[in-house]
């Protein structure tokens, strides 16, 4: 009776020497893996570009990156960390009070928008906070830059046809309400250069030449950061304008 019992025991013993040494050796995976996802982290942190990390805060001097669309609802999402977002990034503007002008006609968190980059031919228009910073990142990351590659010179100017109305979609059905009508959208005409040029939305969108190549590009960085991107291509009601908003639909055509 002794000796089986102690042949259990032995046996009994044997089995938790190996249950232990698998488990350490489990555990040394497991701390290997953990170490090995942290050196990479830090890797992908330290040299990765900051616009396509979505965990560093989001600055309009950064060019248009994998993550600067999620940074950017991130960082407007609610009003007070918006308003503080334009003026960390040195944005002029100057905040209004809740405005409410009909049923649909609301803009929770307006301002009017100063000259940034380019002086807008109409000053000072009234959208939306988070529309101001969509807009003010697409004119340095995209336009500003797109016009010293592409055409050699600077953009200095802006040409739009409206930012507020107090409207309805202006389609056949007419029920949804626009978004202009939260401020929520801005109506692109065209484009002032320094060496003097004036480029309309109308007669460049359609050709072979860089300024026709300009408009396109600046389209497309519009596609990486409004909600709804409209052009020309899209119907005859915008034939003569790139229509831009951070409404709730999600559109590029």
């Amino acid at each position: 009776m002794h000796e089986r019992v102690e042949q259990v025991l032995s046996l009994a013993r044997r089995l938790l020497r190996r249950l232990w040494a698998s488990t350490l050796m489990r555990l040394d995976v497991l701390l290997d893996l953990f170490f090995g996802v942290m050196l990479l982290f830090g890797a992908v942190n330290a040299y990765a570009p900051a616009q396509d990390l979505p965990w560093k805060p989001l600055r309009l001097s950064d060019p248009i990156g994998l993550a600067t669309a999620y940074k950017l609802e991130q960082a407007t999402a609610n009003p007070t960390t918006c308003l503080a977002f334009l003026a960390d990034n040195g944005v002029a503007f100057r905040p209004l009070p809740y405005q409410d002008e009909q049923d649909y006609c609301v803009v929770a968190n307006p301002v009017r928008l100063g000259d940034a980059d380019l002086t807008l031919q109409t000053p000072n228009p009234l959208m939306s906070c988070p529309m101001a910073a969509a807009f003010v990142l697409w004119e340095r990351q995209s336009v500003v830059p797109a016009a010293r590659r592409i055409l050699g010179t600077e953009a200095v100017g802006l040409d739009h046809v409206g930012t507020y109305t107090c409207r309805r979609m202006r389609s056949e059905a007419a029920i949804a309400p626009s978004a202009h009508s939260r401020a929520d959208a801005i109506d692109v005409a065209g484009f002032r250069l320094a060496d003097g040029r004036t480029l309309s939305i109308e007669k460049s969108w359609k050709g072979n030449g860089a300024e026709s190549a300009f408009v396109h590009t600046v389209y497309g960085g519009a596609c990486q950061i409004f909600h709804t991107t409209l052009s020309p291509q899209y119907n005859r009601a915008h034939a003569a304008h790139l229509h831009l908003d951070m409404g709730p639909d999600r559109f590029c055509r």
